[in-house]
């Protein structure tokens, strides 16, 4: 009985001492989608995935603070883009530009030591719908994937870099020149963000 107050006691002073806050999150993207397994299309004698795709993201993170603890779960308006050149029999060659619209919610867990934050969590992407007519048929409903941040938190400002690896992919086949070709699609990124607290 003794122990169950002392849980209880000590459990009651923990939540009494956490920390809710809520802000908003603006940033760049630095995608690559890398499209693969396409070998067996009997159309195309090559595809070759291009590099250096910028998108974006805008939405509002919450955050539950405890010592040096925090879970900060956020609503995240993406685009992530990418492009690809593929070659079909004759030589003739297709230039691609691809994006995803997706409304991202990750659920971080951080660690702070001082101003530096370092932590991780899943992500669950909800696929709104793709800004062309190349990924639009073979788009899926929903992809997951992992963030790893590091980061620095002065006053309300908030400073991120994170890497998100694609676990999940993001359309079964791509549109070229009204050929399917199936591909695995796992888009990964490059984050860059500032956030700004609001409490």
């Amino acid at each position: 009985m003794k122990k169950i107050l002392f849980l209880f006691v000590l459990l009651s002073t923990t939540m009494a001492q956490a920390q809710f806050h809520i802000g908003l999150r603006a940033g760049m993207n630095f995608s690559n989608m890398k499209f693969s397994d396409f070998s067996d299309n009997p159309f195309f004698s090559n595809f070759e995935n291009q590099a250096g795709n910028i998108g974006y993201h805008a939405g509002i993170y919450t955050k539950l603070s405890l010592l040096i603890v925090e879970i900060q779960p956020e609503l995240l308006f993406t685009r992530i883009s990418g492009s690809f050149e593929s070659t079909d029999l004759a030589g003739k060659t297709f230039a691609n530009d691809v994006g995803i619209n997706r409304l991202d919610i990750p659920v971080l867990g951080i660690t702070r030591l001082g101003p530096l934050r370092l932590g991780g969590g899943p992500v669950f992407s909800y696929q709104i719908g793709s800004v062309n007519s190349v990924l639009e048929d073979g788009l899926g409903s929903s992809t997951w994937g992992l963030q790893l941040l590091a980061g620095l938190e002065i006053l309300k400002i908030q400073v991120d870099a994170r890497y998100e690896f694609g676990l999940s992919d993001a359309t079964n086949f791509v549109l070229v020149d009204g050929e399917k070709i199936n591909v695995d699609s796992r888009p990964s990124q490059f984050i860059i963000a500032l956030a700004y607290k609001l409490n």
